[in-house]
């Protein structure tokens, strides 16, 4: 028997995250991956020492667009004193020149005349009071409320009310808030409160705390034939409980319902729905795994369950007991000695990389040593109220408030089973055993009946959520990651390490700010997820705050006038063509941040932390990127119409206005943004392929160490779009390697990378997947130049035509 859990002190992530914008993670609708060649390395981020404060929250109304049309003159002090910013002075030399220190010196009000030493005295007492009241009372109860908040976390007390992001304009952090609260449903009564632009998902955060706290993996070695002697573990091999979530994916919905009507018919069209949970868990030596008979052979072995603990014996006898008595097909096992009822599930075991990462390791490849993350599904069965996803994560909500007695613990629990072909011991098996508790599992919305409820039964179902009417009702959802920055220790990779003095920029990818710039333009009023490793979540989120604060005029030096220009001028939803910036181009607006221009546009970013515990990390492809593939479309599918899971170095580009359009294209199609060409692939009734998911062609950009900087990736996209020739050689002999994919999410069970997955038989009527065999050309399955292609840029060269700023004439 070897048992292994995963314990860490959550205090330096739990006390730091932070939010500008008050921003609550509930209901997103308001993770990019690497290629599986090889692990993603990051090139270390030197910093410069930051003097100034970063800048204060921006205001959230009605005057975002007036913010764009005010002129220099209004803008021209605020301009002196916003061309030094502290992102801006991480990214490259400070000027000599420049030792701004936040003051205002025009904005202190001195007094004028007045020699009447009555009313100095006067207005002396009243400033003083005022300084008493402002400043030092609000900062002695800062000061007391922070003493509480650090009591009480290093004293380990439980906590006693939800956590919500809050902005302080110089230390953010988690605190608590008593004047919200959770409903009877488990939502945030403050749910749309100010969290309109960056949002940090504290849900995923408390499941991976409690993960680490309370879930435990275990190994059982079996013999088989039985006459044979029992297989002693091998003691190296580890086991660990990864990611679990209550399944959200509309797909399994609806395959729950299907089968449920052939069978018993028991579910009430989704009223009781039995619950669906989504776990991985992983296990080395991947390669002595047995990938080719895990189903058929120990398919039937492979299990799952949900297990309640009592304070006694008659509480646990009478849990159920009504419902079992009527509902045969019901499995349960009681543990009396523990007051324990487990109530059985059907397991779904896949591991969609594992063949594949096996024979490169088996070939002397690469992954030598990996391991893998594999996958279980569990589906709970319908037609028992208190099976729900939802009334568990009520009766779990009940334990944690102290409302309930009798039930003190629930938890989820996972068998899988796997084949070992090492030499002799060729034959014999083991089962890895997960359990994960309950408040690891549960999501920001567990009511899966309101799922079904908004189903889509044909590909082109307009009387259902998840069949938008257009292209300006499709709501986009674009996610990288993990990202990770990584080092090498004891000659092992591993997590960078981030001390207080360290410059990295944690999972943040450092290509974010040049795809958001295109995002700005092609992709109004959608939401990009950054999934990051947990053990890098603080660094990433503070390093992307003082990102969102800084200067536009500072992000994209030649490029941001003409995009607010295009701004000033355009609707909500257009699209934006890239212009370089004119030596006429107003400067009225070099203190509008990022912040401020993703509100504009209507963008917002959530950001997601993975749980990655060391083996993952130093025995996994990509840092444990397979793990987040499923639960990327177990956790969000249900809050968007559409998700592309893409690498964070690689940027979307349409087709250059300049560039003619095939014959059979109108002039129309050349101003569609991402929204409007997924639209029309997906859902439009004269242009839709009717598919599950599709590829992209991705184009490579080779980007040398010398042109390594945001401004010089901006310039490379420019010229693509700017120079017809260059579109075309590159469109022509860049397309090297395969691209990452888009999908429709009532039809998506796995985001796997370069495949959008589906489930056969459970898609929508009328939608197919359109995978090619071999992933061979074809129209129908990729996104044509047209549209949209995705662009690499690549920091190792694989093709020496391929590079930016080069071949502009060719």
């Amino acid at each position: 028997m070897d048992e292994q859990g995963f314990m860490r002190n959550p205090s330096k992530l739990n006390n730091n995250i932070k939010n500008n914008d008050n921003s609550d993670n509930r209901n997103p609708s308001a993770t990019s991956s690497t290629a599986p060649a090889s692990p993603h390395r990051r090139r270390p981020h030197h910093n410069h020492h930051c003097r100034n404060q970063l800048p204060n929250k921006v205001g959230n109304d009605d005057t975002d667009k007036h913010i764009v049309k005010m002129t220099l003159q209004h803008r021209k002090h605020s301009h002196e004193h916003a061309t030094t910013n502290s992102f801006f002075l991480k990214r490259s030399s400070p000027p000599n020149n420049s030792d701004n220190d936040g003051h205002n010196s025009h904005g202190h009000g001195h007094g004028h005349g007045h020699d009447n030493s009555h009313n100095n005295t006067h207005n002396n007492k009243s400033r003083q009071w005022r300084f008493l009241l402002t400043v030092l009372l609000p900062s002695a109860l800062v000061l007391a409320l922070d003493a509480m908040y650090l009591a009480n976390f290093y004293h380990g007390r439980p906590q006693t009310s939800p956590q919500t992001i809050s902005w302080h304009p110089q230390t953010p952090s988690l605190s608590r808030h008593h004047d919200g609260g959770l409903d009877d449903d488990g939502h945030d009564r403050d749910r749309d409160r100010d969290r309109d632009v960056l949002r940090f998902d504290l849900d995923v955060l408390r499941n991976v705390h409690a993960t680490y706290q309370g879930a435990r993996s275990r190994i059982e070695w079996k013999q088989s034939p039985a006459n044979t002697p029992l297989f002693v573990a091998n003691q190296n091999i580890t086991v660990a409980p990864l990611m679990a979530t209550v399944d959200r994916r509309p797909i399994l919905v609806r395959k729950q319902l299907l089968d449920d009507r052939k069978t018993r018919n028991v579910a009430r069209n989704g009223k009781e729905l039995g619950c669906a949970l989504s776990s991985t868990t992983f296990v080395s030596h991947l390669k002595h795994h047995d990938l080719k008979k895990y189903q058929q052979k120990y398919g039937h072995r492979h299990g799952c369950e949900v297990c309640f603990q009592f304070s006694n014996r008659k509480d646990m006898t009478d849990f159920l007991s009504e419902r079992q008595n009527k509902a045969k097909w019901m499995t349960i096992e009681t543990n009396a000695s523990t007051s324990t009822k487990c109530v059985k599930g059907r397991a779904t075991v896949t591991s969609r990389f594992g063949q594949w990462q096996q024979e490169e390791e088996t070939q002397g490849r690469r992954f030598q040593g990996f391991g893998y993350p594999w996958t279980v599904d569990c589906l709970l069965p319908n037609g028992i109220p208190e099976l729900t996803c939802k009334e568990i994560s009520k009766m779990q909500r009940n334990i944690d408030e102290g409302r309930v007695d009798g039930l003190l613990d629930i938890r989820f629990g996972t068998k899988l089973v796997i084949g070992w072909t090492e030499g002799t011991k060729r034959g014999n098996y083991f089962a890895v055993w997960s359990q994960w508790p309950w408040k690891a599992v549960m999501s920001h919305d567990d009511d899966r009946e309101e799922i079904a409820k908004k189903l889509s039964m044909t590909w082109n179902d307009e009387t259902s959520w998840y069949v938008p009417k257009s292209g300006e009702e499709l709501k986009l959802a674009h996610v990288e990651g993990p990202g990770y920055d990584q080092t090498e220790y004891n000659g092992k990779p591993s997590i960078r390490s981030i001390d207080p003095q360290s410059n990295s920029k944690g999972g943040v990818h450092v290509r974010l700010l040049v795809n958001l710039y295109h995002y700005i333009r092609n992709a109004p009023g959608s939401t990009h997820i950054v999934a990051v490793v947990d053990g890098q979540a603080h660094r990433s989120y503070e390093y992307l705050t003082e990102a969102l604060n800084t200067n536009i005029s500072l992000l994209y030096r030649d490029f941001w006038q003409s995009l607010l220009s295009e701004i000033n001028h355009a609707n909500p939803t257009d699209l934006l063509p890239m212009h370089e910036d004119s030596s006429t181009t107003s400067h009225a607006f070099t203190d509008m941040t990022l912040m401020q221009l993703l509100r504009l546009r209507k963008i917002n970013i959530l950001m997601v932390p993975v749980l990655t515990p060391s083996p993952l990390f130093e025995q996994s492809v990509c840092g444990g990127q397979y793990q987040f593939a499923t639960y990327l479309a177990a956790r969000y599918s249900a809050d968007y119409h559409v998700i592309m899971f893409i690498d964070g170095d690689t940027s979307l580009l349409e087709r250059p206005q300049t560039q003619p359009l095939p014959s059979s294209s109108s002039s129309t199609q050349l101003k569609r943004t991402q929204q409007q060409i997924y639209y029309d692939r997906f859902f439009s009734p004269t242009h839709s392929t009717q598919c599950a998911g599709h590829r992209y062609q991705l184009i490579e950009q080779y980007v040398p160490p010398s042109h390594d900087t945001d401004e010089h990736l901006l310039q490379c996209t420019h010229d693509l779009l700017s120079h017809p020739k260059k579109w075309k050689f590159a469109m022509k002999n860049c397309h090297l390697k395969e691209g990452h994919i888009v999908g429709r999410t009532d039809a998506i069970y796995a985001y796997s990378v370069h495949h959008p997955d589906t489930l056969e038989g459970y898609a929508p009527i009328g939608v197919d997947d359109c995978i090619s065999p071999g992933n061979t050309w074809s129209e129908r399955y990729y996104l044509l130049e047209s549209e949209m292609v995705q662009i690499h840029l690549r920091d190792r060269e694989r093709k020496k035509e391929c590079t930016c700023f080069v071949n502009r004439s060719k």
